[in-house]
């Protein structure tokens, strides 16, 4: 017998998991589709977009549904890879950046995201996601593009620090 937790936003991070359901039968889609329906119908603020499954008789292996499609396909976890280091800019000012590569699977975003921190940011009450000193975030997105991680990198970094010059740029304007 599978168990589902009901997902909102598995297409995209972060996700957020809703109420878990216990399956019986052999229709799974059926279920999953009428549990989808009767979370959103009883729930304002989130609404359940898919769900992933966990078998008896598979224990470490989770399983996704997506309703568009109405098919539970093993899960796939895509590659990340930590975006962070130092910039200094053209103007000589120096900035740390925090973030990730995530690679490319079907259905799923292929992108890059970054903070902007001052170069002697310490993260000592507060977390790099969660910091009031965040100055900038940016990202970008690989339409598509299903190459690895490491090669990702290597052309989401031009684009981070093109992005870092630009905002550096706009602060000697004002």
């Amino acid at each position: 017998m599978p168990l589902a937790v009901l997902v909102e936003g598995l297409e995209s991070n972060p996700i957020v998991l809703l109420d878990p359901i216990l399956l019986k039968g052999e229709d799974l889609p059926g279920q999953l589709d009428a549990a989808l329906d009767a979370y959103n119908a009883a729930h304002v603020v989130s609404r359940a977009t898919s769900a992933l499954l966990w078998y008896d008789d598979r224990p470490n292996q989770t399983f996704e549904y997506f309703r568009d499609e109405r098919a539970v396909r093993a899960q796939r976890f895509r590659e990340t890879i930590s975006l962070t280091g130092f910039h200094t800019c053209s103007s000589g000012r120096r900035y740390w950046y925090y973030g990730k590569c995530v690679g490319w699977l079907p259905g799923k975003r292929t992108y890059w995201e970054a903070r902007l921190f001052h170069h002697d940011k310490k993260f000592v009450f507060d977390g790099p996601l969660t910091s009031l000193d965040v100055l900038a975030k940016f990202d970008g997105e690989f339409l598509g593009m299903d190459l690895d991680v490491g090669m990702l990198k290597a052309l989401a970094e031009p684009q981070l620090f093109e992005a870092i010059e630009d905002w550096d740029r706009k602060l000697e304007v004002k």
